[in-house]
Parts: structure tokens; sequence; C-alpha cells
């Protein structure tokens, strides 16, 4: 017979994680943008790109109480954040300056050509007009190419945003982007 026993607790950190989230879900005006929620998890120290994946889970699922919009921006911020650690190109990411979204379908993808962009990217949120986006893209020009997942600046002019009207709760904007020669980072 097994003597081992599992300890479901949450740490002393993870539990930290989730009062702050609770806090900020609390906090945050009912029209909050992505750009106020990145912010608030900022100041509040809910962005870390060295935390533990149980402690965000933590805070996003305390903040997702409050707010289903601010969790989802959180959670797919911190996602990227946690990616791209240790990547000094997207401190900006990690200090709350910036917020990450993700390419969240893949009916339209933009293609790659000697390190640039073109095309569209569908279904990317949350969109601000101050961050990166995480997409994929076909390298090669070919619907059979290799795929592969890219970071663009939104705020290049190469860069046009579609914002559609969608059943996101508010503060969770979504949209089309549209890529015309961009540069990406990898």
């Amino acid at each position: 017979m097994n003597s081992f026993a599992m300890d479901f607790s949450l740490s002393d950190v993870q539990l930290a994680w989730k009062s702050k989230g609770t806090s900020l879900g609390r906090d945050l005006p009912p029209t909050a943008t992505a750009a106020d929620v990145i912010a608030g998890a900022a100041r509040v120290g809910l962005i870390d790109p060295q935390i533990d994946l149980l402690a965000a889970a933590a805070a996003v699922e305390a903040l997702a109480c409050e707010s289903a919009s601010a969790a989802l921006t959180l959670a797919l911020h911190t996602s990227i954040v946690l990616a791209v650690a240790g990547d000094g190109r997207f401190t900006a990411l990690a200090r709350g300056e910036a917020v990450a979204a993700v390419g969240l379908s893949s009916d339209d993808v933009a293609s790659e050509h000697e390190g640039r962009l073109s095309g569209r990217a569908s279904w990317v949120g949350p969109l601000t007009n101050r961050g990166l986006a995480v997409l994929g893209v076909r390298r090669g020009g070919s619907e059979a190419a290799l795929r592969a997942a890219v970071v663009v600046a939104l705020d290049q002019p190469q860069v046009e945003i579609e914002h559609v009207q969608t059943a996101m709760p508010p503060g969770f904007v979504c949209g089309h982007v549209t890529l015309r020669y961009v540069e990406r980072a990898e």
C-alpha cells in the first residue's frame, strides 16, 4: 500500500498571488481596457517572467471571479510573458507597459518572405494601440509551408487593425490584423 500523501495546499506565494488577483478584480472598473488590466496587474505585482504557473493560474482564477475579460487578458498576457522570458526585446510586456495579444484563430494566416510579414491574421486579441501580438505565419508562401509563431509590434505604420464586435465581455477587444511587409521578431 502506498503511504504517500498528496498536499494540494497552495504555497504562501501562490496564496499571495490569488489574493492579488481578487484585489485587482475588485479595483478594476467594469469598463477596464486590456491596457488598464495589464498596468494594474503590474502595479500589484502580478506580472513576473519567473513565476510558477500555479501562482499565475491562482491569480487568473481569482481575477475571473471578479471580471472574466480581465482574467482572459491576464491569462493570455502571462502566457506570452513566460514564453519570451529572458528576451530583452520584450521587457515592456513584463513591466506592464505593453499588452500581449494572441492570434486566436488560423482562419487567415500571414506569410513571411525574407523576414517580412504580409497578409491577414484573423481573430487577434486583446487588441490595443500599443501592444505586441503573437501570430502564426506561413514561411515560404504555400498553404503547406512550415508554420511558425512570430511577434509583431501593433503600433507599426504597416499594421492595420480592424476591430470586430464580438460577444466577448467589455474590455477584451478582438479584431483582424492586416500586415503589409512588416518586420517581425521571433
